[in-house]
């Protein structure tokens, strides 16, 4: 707002100054009178018999129209009008950002002595993690994934979900072929440090724990004191769920369909199941997507599982202006039909990839050389019994006395 008021009136001002330079206040004083003589007159001796009187000819006199001290009410086009504007910032603190929650941004700033130190707070964006449960308990290493960054190490990963404990914790529950069952948003967090520098509130991360269902019932939470509070409660809640696989719409009616957008349970849902942009030429994560109706809802189609997926806004803009024939034949399936009549399908992706197994050679792989014979036998007839006390002996340091010649001369030679 400064900034646009500022050009406002720097160009107010542009447009009524006077583009002669004698001209403007000035010139105008008690001795002006209604004429103002121009840069080529000499003053009132100049005038002869050919004169018109007091008007001049030149052009860039404009003689009774110049203002002056007699000049009349009317006359205000070159009336500069004060603005009231706030005093401008020096160039040194232009650009600086106002933060009024943080203490500590002094520290984060350094040694500024020019930028006014003020409290803010720091903002940070969307981000989801990855990472198995297991692994976060520490019974593995596999390893973690950041949608649109890619795999992480898992000892990485785990300092990424415990730096965000403020965030939404979603345990996704599979089968033990890594297929949804059910999503769960935690309330338990693990204990750790806490972040000074981190934003006061509920952060927009996104933590996503993946495990087995009967894995998770199989764990004991005792063995786990960090997390024992989260164990607990998801096996508490094991026994309220319901058929495994449901979406969580599965006992919705007419009413619920009726609805322009789906609840927030139906949101999460939906995005874990589709992990990314259903196109099958986009991977934008799903937390960045649009839910969008296979079936327009201006249409009459239903907000339900089996009539939502999550497009980006790319894909989402092409499927309607395209257009492009979509269909959803079974919830997260979809066929996609482009104008040049190019037909894609795709299935629901699991929420686990198994990690390939080593993949076994035709042929067994050579030995590194050892320097050892390969051709000997078990019978140990060619090691010498003796061959410790020969090594010893060989690496035992002899002492030697060395002899002086003849030729040697005593100091100082």
């Amino acid at each position: 707002d400064r900034t646009i008021a500022l050009l406002l009136a720097a160009e107010y001002h542009a447009q009524n100054t006077p583009d002669d330079p004698d001209e403007g206040p000035e010139d105008e004083g008690p001795d002006d009178g209604p004429q103002d003589p121009g840069p080529d007159d000499d003053g009132p001796q100049d005038q002869g018999p050919d004169d018109d009187g007091p008007r001049d000819d030149d052009p860039d006199d404009e003689g009774p129209d110049d203002e002056g001290p007699d000049d009349g009410p009317g006359a205000t086009d070159d009336e500069v009008v004060p603005l009231d504007l706030p005093a401008s910032r020096s160039p040194s603190e232009q650009g600086v950002l106002d933060l009024p929650d943080l203490p500590a941004t002094s520290e984060l700033l350094g040694p500024l002595d020019v930028v006014e130190r003020r409290p803010g707070r720091l903002r940070e964006g969307t981000v989801e993690i990855r990472l198995r449960l297991t692994t976060a308990l520490g019974l593995d290493q596999h390893p973690g994934s950041v949608p649109g960054y890619g795999t992480v190490h898992a000892a990485d990963a785990l300092a990424m979900i415990m730096a965000r404990r403020d965030g939404e914790w979603r345990v996704v529950l599979t089968d033990d072929h890594g297929r949804l069952q059910h999503v769960i948003l935690a309330r338990r967090r693990p204990p750790g440090p806490r972040d000074r520098h981190r934003a006061r509130g509920r952060s927009a991360s996104i933590v996503e724990l993946q495990v087995p269902t009967t894995l998770l019932a199989a764990l004991d939470p005792t063995n786990h004191p960090d997390w024992e509070a989260l164990l607990t409660e998801l096996q508490q809640r094991l026994a309220d769920l319901g058929r495994p696989g449901a979406p969580p719409d599965h006992n919705a009616g007419p009413d619920d369909w009726a609805r322009r957008r789906p609840g927030a349970e139906l949101d999460r849902w939906i995005r874990v199941r589709d992990r990314h942009c259903v196109a099958p030429w986009c991977r934008r994560p799903a937390h960045k997507a649009d839910l969008d109706h296979t079936l327009a809802h201006a249409w009459g189609g239903p907000t339900s599982s089996w009539n939502l997926g999550a497009w980006c806004t790319h894909d989402h803009r092409a499927k309607h202006h395209a257009p492009w024939t979509v269909r959803q034949p079974s919830p997260g399936r979809f066929v996609l039909r482009t104008r040049a009549g190019i037909t894609y399908t795709t299935h629901p992706k699991p929420i686990t990839d198994p990690l390939p197994t080593p993949r076994p050679a035709a042929t067994p792989r050579p030995l590194p050389d050892d320097g050892w014979a390969d051709h000997r036998t078990d019978t140990h007839d060619d090691i010498d019994p003796d061959w410790f006390q020969k090594l010893t002996q060989k690496a035992r340091p002899t002492a030697t006395i060395p002899t002086r010649s003849r030729y040697d001369d005593e100091p100082p030679f």
